[in-house]
């Protein structure tokens, strides 16, 4: 996905009003490993409109909630990556926002992403809390199956 593409779909959260197609494009970036990088221009243009970067996680948060509305498993795969920013400023309205975002919405891709995090960790700590969040995730999965 190409600079200007990725652009629309921000453009698409920022202002609420994402079409069916913006947002089977969402999904479609988001397998395609492109969440990090949508959650990085959302941070980027909220920096952009005046914001530091707490306010900036904040409103991103605040766009995702609204998604959440739309399409609840594609905002909560874009909220976790949100957690490494947030982690670094310590906001923790932020952080456990997200937390209680997944609680209540454990989706497989949300646990994929979290070990995408993982995995792009250097820190041991960090890695080891993205993917005790994700194995939290899946059982929380396996709670929900029928059956089990």
């Amino acid at each position: 996905m190409n600079f200007c593409e990725r652009n629309q779909l921000v453009d698409a959260i920022r202002s609420r009003n994402p079409s069916p197609e913006k947002l089977a494009a969402l999904n479609q970036t988001i397998a395609q490993n492109g969440a990090s990088q949508l959650v990085h221009e959302l941070i980027c243009q909220e920096k952009a409109s005046g914001r530091n970067e707490e306010d900036a996680a904040s409103e991103t948060m605040l766009h995702l909630e609204w998604l959440a509305d739309l399409a609840c498993p594609l905002a909560c795969a874009l909220m976790v990556h949100l957690l490494p920013i947030v982690d670094d400023s310590f906001d923790h309205d932020v952080w456990d926002g997200i937390g209680l975002w997944i609680c209540h919405n454990p989706s497989e891709e949300v646990a994929r992403q979290l070990r995408l995090i993982a995995a792009s960790e250097s820190d041991a700590q960090a890695k080891n809390n993205y993917e005790g969040l994700a194995e939290f995730v899946e059982n929380k999965l396996k709670e929900k199956s029928p059956g089990d």
